[in-house]
């Protein structure tokens, strides 16, 4: 099991890597053909505009979408360590909603990855462990009641 969660983990990070990797590329791409012409303007329109649609894209996932998502969720790993149930805090749209506003985050210029990182692998981690564990329990369950 340990395995598997090392695995998930790795896959939705090299996901996570790779996309903010093609969206920072893209950006200083046609940022770079736009200054070789010459066309600071445009440019200067282009970056801003696109920083403003990724922050939008985070400020919609993190607080209309998922508000569980937003904020670095160390006080909830916290609380939930110490025998706190949070409700939604571990559930698959977190995962999303953290991984999107992870992504729109720094596709607009915020350096936020540090903390946030630790409720995406947590939720990665509870979500494998509660399905291995319905199954493990299911056929426990199964043997005693036959």
């Amino acid at each position: 099991m340990i395995g598997l969660i090392g695995f998930v983990i790795g896959v939705v990070s090299f996901f996570l890597h790779q996309l903010i990797e093609r969206i920072d590329h893209l950006k200083w791409r046609i940022t770079k053909d736009l200054l070789k012409d010459e066309r600071i303007w445009e440019e200067w329109l282009f970056c801003a505009g696109y920083s403003m649609l990724f922050a939008a894209t985070f400020v919609v996932v993190s607080f209309f979408w998922r508000p569980s998502a937003g904020g670095s969720g160390m006080p909830e790993v916290t609380g939930y360590l110490n025998g706190t149930q949070i409700r939604r805090i571990f559930s698959i749209r977190t995962l999303i909603a953290k991984f999107l506003s992870c992504v729109a985050a720094i596709g607009c210029g915020m350096p936020i990855i540090g903390s946030t990182w630790d409720i995406l692998l947590s939720c990665v981690k509870q979500d494998i462990t509660k399905e291995i564990m319905h199954v493990k329990f299911s056929k426990v369950q199964a043997l005693v009641l036959d």
